[in-house]
C-alpha cells in the first residue's frame, strides 16, 4: 500500500500542526505567477503551474528529511505587458511589492527566516528584488528567488538541443507548454492549439519585434514598450505550441525542483 505524500501547504494544515511544525523553522515556499493570456489553449491561470511547483518541490525536500511547507500562491502578477488580457488581472508594482512586502514581513516576524520564493511572472522580477534587497539589508535574512521560467528557458536546449528548443521556446508554448502538460494536463486543450504565425513589427517605429518590450535596430537590440496584443497573435509569440510533450515537462520540472531542494537543504544547514 502507498504511502500519500504528507500535506506540505500550509493552508491546508490544522492550526495546531502548523504551530507545532513552524517551531522548527523550516523551509518556507512562496509560489507566484500571474493571471494572463497564455495563449487559446494555456489556463489563463498560470499561477498554477508554480503553486503545483512548489508543493512538488516540498515533498521531495521533507522526503530527503528537509522540514518544507508551501505558503497559498499569489495569484496576481506585477504589470509588464499584459494589462489588456480580457479575463485576467494584475498588480500595480508598488501594490505588488506592498503586498511581498507584508507577506515576507509576517513571516520574519514570526522567526520563520528560512524562504525561497518560485516566481513565475516576468513583471513580478523587480518587485521581489526590492523586497529582498531591503530584507538582507535591514534584517540580515537573505531569501532566495528562482524565476521559474527564464530558468526553464535556459534549460530548454540542454534537454532538446539547441534546434529542437529553438522551435519550441516562447510565450504560449515551451517552456510552460511541456510543464503544464506535465503537471495540470486536464487544463490544457489541445483542440485549441494553433499553428504558429510570425509576431508583428513595433506598432509606432515599425522596428522588428524581437519579443515583448525589445526591438532590434541594425542588429542591435533595444528596449522599447508594447502591449501583447500589439505584437503577438492570440497571446502567442510565435513558437509552436504543438510540439510540447509532458516528458519534456517532466525533465523541465525535475530540475527546477531540484534545485529548490538543494536551496531548501543549504538554508536548513546554514542560515
Amino acid at each position: 500500500m502507498t504511502t500519500p505524500p504528507p500535506e506540505v501547504r500550509i493552508s491546508h494544515m490544522p492550526g495546531g500542526r502548523v504551530r507545532e511544525a513552524m517551531k522548527a523553522n523550516p523551509v518556507i515556499l512562496l509560489p507566484m505567477g500571474s493571471h494572463e493570456d497564455q495563449g487559446p489553449h494555456f489556463p489563463m491561470g498560470d499561477y498554477l503551474l508554480p503553486e503545483r511547483m512548489a508543493q512538488v518541490a516540498a515533498i521531495r525536500a521533507q522526503e530527503a528529511g528537509i522540514p518544507c511547507y508551501v505558503m497559498p500562491v499569489i495569484p496576481y502578477g506585477g504589470d509588464d505587458y499584459f494589462s489588456s488580457a480580457v479575463g485576467g488581472a494584475i498588480l500595480s508594482p508598488a501594490t505588488m511589492e506592498a503586498v511581498l512586502r507584508d507577506v515576507v514581513g509576517s513571516l520574519l516576524d514570526n522567526g520563520l527566516t528560512r524562504i525561497v520564493m518560485m516566481n513565475g511572472h516576468s513583471g513580478n522580477v523587480a518587485p521581489i528584488l526590492n523586497v529582498i534587497r531591503d530584507v538582507k539589508r535591514s534584517r540580515g535574512v537573505a531569501i532566495p528567488n528562482i524565476y521559474l521560467w527564464e530558468a526553464a528557458f535556459a534549460l530548454l536546449p540542454q534537454i532538446l538541443g539547441a534546434e529542437e528548443a529553438a522551435k519550441r521556446a516562447g510565450h504560449g508554448a515551451d517552456p510552460l507548454g511541456s510543464v503544464g502538460l506535465h503537471l495540470m494536463p486536464d487544463l490544457i486543450d489541445r483542440s485549441l492549439m494553433p499553428q504558429p504565425r510570425p509576431i508583428h513589427p513595433d506598432p509606432v517605429l515599425g522596428l522588428h519585434s524581437v519579443n515583448l518590450g525589445r526591438v532590434r535596430v541594425k542588429g542591435v537590440d533595444v528596449a522599447l514598450w508594447t502591449d501583447y496584443t500589439e505584437i503577438y497573435n492570440d497571446g502567442m509569440s510565435g513558437a509552436d505550441p504543438n510540439f510540447c510533450d509532458a516528458a519534456t515537462g517532466a525533465a523541465i520540472t525535475d530540475r527546477l525542483v531540484d534545485t529548490v531542494v538543494e536551496l531548501a537543504r543549504l538554508l536548513t544547514e546554514r542560515a
